[in-house]
């Protein structure tokens, strides 16, 4: 069971209780969320999928009773410290990105994809107006704007 102070009353506990019952309850959510992925998703969508397959509903596909499935993003209460550490797990190579966004509640495919038409679209937007990418890449960058001429301090 979820923890008595995550659902109903957690105002008499302090920061580090308040951290120990969240992290209890998202075990217990994470547990929860691994029995319908198990009992419940992949059986029906094997039997509704072989169902419609069988009756020439839909065309048969190899390994068509291959899913994957993303669970909704889990609880936390040190967001972005977990988000910075993300950050540096994924660049270091000790977590994926598969990984990375399956904890976000994202699917590595669509990320991948969407990550693909967004830099194929400023690289053709720089190309389009002749500006450097960095530009469209990181407005705030080391990049900036030319900057106008200062008019000459020449005497005749």
């Amino acid at each position: 069971m979820i923890p008595f102070e995550f659902a109903a009353d957690s105002s008499k506990i302090g920061g580090a209780g308040v951290r120990l019952i969240v992290a209890k309850a998202d075990r217990r959510f994470s547990f929860r969320q691994m029995i319908l992925e198990r009992r419940l998703i992949q059986p029906v969508w094997a039997y509704v999928i072989g169902d419609a397959i069988s009756r020439g509903l839909l065309p048969p596909v190899a390994g068509w009773w291959k899913i994957a499935t993303v669970p909704p993003k889990r609880v936390t209460t040190d967001a972005g410290r977990e988000a910075q550490q993300n950050r540096a797990d994924v660049e270091m190579g000790l977590k994926t990105l598969s990984d990375h966004y399956a904890e976000l509640g994202a699917d590595f495919g669509e990320e991948i994809e969407r990550r693909a038409n967004d830099a194929k679209m400023i690289l053709e937007t720089a190309m389009k107006y002749g500006v450097p990418v960095d530009m469209l890449w990181k407005p705030s960058g080391s990049s900036s704007l030319p900057q106008p001429a200062t008019p000459s301090t020449r005497s005749p």
